[in-house]
C-alpha cells in the first residue's frame, strides 16, 4: 500500500498512455510499435538512457516536470535496460507493450513501479529482484552452517521462491518466451550478486582463453591444428555478442563454483567433494526446472 501515493504524480500521463494504447487494442502481425515513458523524482541529470546489451539505443530527455516519453516505431520483444546514471534497471517488452515507470533516485530499486500494457510481468521482475536481494544475505550466511543446515536452508529458500514464481505465473499467464527469460534471469541475478560479493570478474583474457580452448579442442578432434585458422576463429567469436554473453555466463559459473568450494573448505563444512559436486548439480537442475 505504501507505494500507491507515488503513483499519483504520474497518474495523468499514464491515463493518457492508456487512452493512446488500450490493453485491449489489437495490433497487426507486422506492427511492433511500443511506448516507454515515466517520471524521475530527484533526478541526477536530464535524461534517461534506453539500452540493449549495454548499447545505448536512445537518449530520452526529461521534460521540465521530470517526465519523459518515447514512441518506438518498431521495438523487438525482449529485455532492455533503462539508465538514469549511476543507477539502472531492466525492462521487458513483449510485442506492442506500452510502459510507464516511476523512479525515485533516493531509493532507486525499491521505487521502481510500472504501469500500462506489460506492467504485471515487469513488476514481477522487480519484485523477484528485491526478493533476491533479501535472500542474498541469508545465502552468504549458510556457507558457515554444517551441511545438514546448509541443505535445509537452501531448500527452504528455493521452495519459497518457487511457490511465489508459480503463483505469479498462473496469475499473470505470461508467454512461454517470457517464462524462459524469467527462469534464466533468476539464476543470472544470483550469479551476479555472488560475483559482486566475492569480487569475481570475467575479463577479456578469460573470454579469449575460453574460446581458444574450445576451438583448439574442436580442431584437435579433426586432426587439424592450423593455428592461423584457430586464431581467426577466436577473433570472430570475440566479436559475436551472443557467443560472448554465453561464454561469460559459463566462465562466471565456473569461477563461482571454485570460490564456493574454497569457502566450504575454509569453513571446514563436513561435506566431501563428490557430495558437494552433486549438490551443485542438484541446484542447477532445480534452477533449470524452476
Amino acid at each position: 500500500m505504501k507505494r500507491l501515493p507515488l503513483l499519483k504524480s504520474f497518474l495523468i500521463p499514464t491515463l493518457l498512455l492508456i487512452l493512446m494504447s488500450s490493453c485491449k487494442k489489437e495490433f497487426s502481425g507486422d506492427n511492433y510499435v511500443a511506448y516507454f515513458g515515466g517520471e524521475v523524482l530527484n533526478p541526477t541529470n536530464r535524461y534517461v538512457l534506453f539500452c540493449k546489451n549495454n548499447e545505448v539505443l536512445d537518449t530520452i530527455k526529461l521534460k521540465d516536470d521530470n517526465t519523459f516519453f518515447k514512441k518506438f516505431d518498431s521495438l523487438t520483444p525482449g529485455l532492455y535496460n533503462f539508465k538514469h546514471e549511476p543507477e539502472f534497471q531492466n525492462v521487458y517488452f513483449d510485442k506492442n507493450d506500452s510502459l510507464m515507470v516511476h523512479i525515485n533516485t533516493k531509493n532507486f530499486d525499491e521505487s521502481v513501479i510500472f504501469c500500462g500494457r506489460g506492467d504485471e510481468k515487469n513488476n514481477f521482475l522487480m519484485e523477484m529482484f528485491l526478493r533476491n536481494e533479501k535472500d542474498k544475505d541469508k545465502m552468504f550466511e549458510v556457507f558457515d552452517y554444517d551441511f545438514a543446515d546448509f541443505n535445509k536452508t537452501e531448500n527452504q529458500i528455493f521452495e519459497k521462491n518457487q511457490k511465489y514464481y508459480n503463483a505469479k505465473k498462473e496469475e499473470i499467464n505470461w508467454s512461454d518466451e517470457f517464462d524462459a527469460f524469467a527462469k534464466n534471469l533468476r539464476w543470472s541475478l544470483i550469479k551476479s550478486q555472488l560475483a559482486k560479493e566475492y569480487s569475481i570478474e570475467v575479463g577479456e583474457e578469460d573470454l579469449k582463453k575460453h574460446f581458444l580452448n574450445s576451438v583448439m579442442s574442436y580442431f584437435r578432434n579433426y586432426g587439424n591444428m592450423d593455428y592461423s585458422m584457430i586464431s581467426q576463429t577466436v577473433d570472430r567469436l570475440m566479436k559475436d555478442k551472443e557467443q560472448v554473453n554465453k561464454a561469460y555466463e559459463e566462465i562466471l559459473a565456473d569461477k563461482l563454483f571454485l570460490r564456493i568450494g574454497e569457502i566450504v573448505q575454509k569453513n571446514k563444512i563436513e561435506i566431501g567433494l563428490n557430495e558437494f559436486t552433486e549438490k551443485v548439480k542438484e541446484l542447477n537442475a532445480k534452477i533449470n526446472n524452476f
